[in-house]
């Protein structure tokens, strides 16, 4: 193994450990609670209400580290104008606003993850039929960026996502 792939490693690891610890220490305020106060709290701003023309979509699959063909599980949902990846909150990142729009049949998105300690996560994907793709890149200060990727599918139970690309 070459020192850059051992120093990728390290560098995993310590983010790793670095948003575990973060993440143990955010307060947790669930969807009940977040319902009943009728707003969002995100990187320490309360927002009003919002919608996105994806809200309502939920999908599972995995997200990886780029170059990588196996990654974690992933959920991802639109809700409120708020995008969600269950393994970034898992790691310290909060839900954030997305922007979106369908066109031709796909349906294409773009959020920033903004979090003091791990950096800034831009994700850009689309939804094709019933798939979700998307790649994601972090910036810190004074770090390389790292490429990840999200790979999903429709939420079992959810109703297709044709209605988000206007593709039957």
């Amino acid at each position: 193994m070459n020192r850059k792939h051992v120093g990728t490693r390290v560098a995993i690891a310590v983010l790793a450990v670095v948003c575990v610890a973060a993440w143990s220490l955010t307060p947790t305020v669930t969807m009940a609670q977040e319902h009943k106060a009728g707003a969002h709290k995100t990187s320490g701003h309360t927002t009003a209400k919002m919608s996105g023309p994806l809200d309502g979509k939920r999908f599972a699959g995995q997200c990886g580290v780029a170059g990588k063909t196996e990654g974690s599980k992933e959920e991802v949902a639109f809700r409120n104008g708020m995008f969600t990846s269950s393994y970034c909150v898992s790691q310290g990142f909060k839900p954030a606003p997305y922007s979106g729009e369908a066109k031709e049949g796909v349906a294409s998105f773009k959020s920033e993850q903004i979090d003091p300690k791990m950096g800034t996560l831009v994700w850009e994907g689309t939804i094709t039929g019933d798939t979700l793709t998307a790649n994601g890149t972090l910036t810190a200060t004074g770090k390389e960026p790292s490429k990840f990727w999200i790979k999903a599918a429709v939420k079992a139970g959810q109703h297709t996502a044709h209605e988000a690309t206007g593709k039957k």
